[in-house]
């Protein structure tokens, strides 16, 4: 159902090769470390993925005039043999366990969501028009879309060489290893096992439908070209669903500052629908939530303490909630805390969760406990992870989940490879 191609890459010369040329994805890259990388190399990805800042305009030509020169110079190169290239992150969630994930960088054709490719959240429209004026003036896709498939491809083809093309480890102690596969059998084989699966994109929603759009543009200005070009395809990184290294992190909500919130009466409120039960340590607290077999929440309400949210009737409730969401949406923690909690207790409307300033996010939750404890919000909230599977079911069955529902953990970075977009696509479906 979907074709998902080996590219003519363009990577940076081997000289310049590892880490200290790539970037993580443009959105989750803060003011601070923006400043970092474009200071760690002058070839940095992050010199063309982002502005000077991240509030600065104008500075996509800009942009595309470092990618344009760095070709001419041969800081980076196409590459004219066609491939895939397997991408591996290993790291710990600080339990002291590694975990491996493996993914593989190829072309993904693009399809309107529905047909072979879902979506599982909604995307900001400011956020895609950056992204497209970028890509307008670059032609290229600097960072993959990251997305799922079902079944494994065979793990022979995976198999890393006696020496990789990249191997190193970052400052959040994530080693990254990537490597091309070039054989004409692996690459038919790859393609063939994935042709007749669909794909879920976990993150890179705004590239994804950037990509949709820049490729309407071109084939209304060149005259919708009967064979496939290269704009009809897209970066991406494919996971297997059953990665072991596949993880999903909780997102974590944080409630104010403002306005002051009656710590003692909102208790009393959560009482009518909530067991409640004390703990003095945050670690405590968030292995108790882990444990807890049905829905269940921790919450920080600083000098008012730690507690742990156990819903009564979880049943009934979701009962009430299939009357108006789809049965996909009422099993999801994200949504029994909205439903139950954010909004009947403290007035946070969809609207509120859209546009205001009173909740945010974080996946870091001694931080979210931390703020409440400095005065810096008024109570936060900690989940469980939301199942993967659920977020396959939601995206098949054509089900948006509610923002900030995933944290898929640990990112791949941008600038391993770039998908350039200025030339007919080498390769068709089936021929290699």
């Amino acid at each position: 159902m979907v074709d998902f191609a080996p590219l003519h890459a363009i990577t940076y010369h081997p000289s310049l090769a590892g880490l200290v040329v790539l970037a993580p994805p443009y959105d989750v890259i803060s003011p601070e470390q923006l400043e970092r990388l474009r200071r760690a190399s002058p070839y940095n990805i992050a010199h063309i993925l982002l502005g000077p800042t991240l509030t600065a305009e104008g500075w996509h030509q800009g942009a595309a005039e470092t990618f344009r020169r760095w070709l001419s110079e041969g800081r980076l190169q196409r590459q004219d043999i066609p491939a895939y290239w397997v991408y591996k992150q290993t790291f710990s969630l600080g339990d002291g366990h590694p975990r491996t994930r493996t993914g593989i960088l190829g072309r993904l054709r693009l399809a309107p969501w529905g047909q072979g490719v879902y979506r599982h959240e909604h995307t900001r429209a400011r956020a895609k028009q950056d992204r497209l004026e970028l890509v307008r003036a670059v032609r290229a896709n600097l960072s993959p879309v990251f997305g799922l498939y079902r079944e494994a491809l065979p793990k022979e083809y995976l198999a890393p060489p006696p020496q990789a093309w990249l191997d190193g480890t970052d400052e959040e102690g994530v080693r990254h290893t990537a490597w091309p596969i070039t054989s004409a059998e692996a690459l038919a084989a790859i393609q063939q096992a994935l042709e007749h699966q669909e794909v879920v994109i976990a993150d890179g929603h705004h590239r994804y439908e950037t990509a949709l759009a820049y490729r309407e543009e071109r084939r209304r200005a060149e005259g919708d070209p009967p064979s496939p070009q290269a704009y009809d395809y897209v970066l991406a990184y494919l996971v297997a669903l059953d990665d072991p290294g596949l993880c999903i992190l909780p997102t974590h909500r944080l409630i104010g500052p403002q306005p002051p919130l009656d710590k003692p009466a909102f208790l009393r409120n959560l009482e009518a629908q909530f067991d409640l039960m004390p703990y003095r340590g945050l670690a405590d607290l968030l292995s108790a939530l882990n444990r807890s077999q049905g829905p269940a929440f921790g919450c920080a309400l600083g000098e008012a303490g730690l507690w742990l949210l156990r819903l009564r009737d979880a049943e009934g409730v979701r009962r009430r909630l299939r009357t108006h969401l789809p049965e996909e949406l009422a099993a999801l923690d994200v949504v029994l805390l909205q439903e139950c909690l954010l909004e009947p207790l403290l007035g946070i409307s969809a609207e509120e969760r859209a546009h205001g300033n009173r909740l945010s996010y974080t996946t870091d939750a001694y931080e979210a406990w931390q703020a409440t404890r400095q005065g810096k919000a008024e109570a936060a909230f900690f989940l469980k992870a939301t199942p993967l599977e659920h977020v396959w079911q939601a995206a098949t069955h054509g089900v948006v989940m509610p923002q900030k529902s995933t944290y898929f953990h640990p990112k791949p970075l941008s600038g391993i490879v770039i998908n350039p977009l200025d030339e007919p696509a080498h390769h068709k479906r089936g021929h290699l």
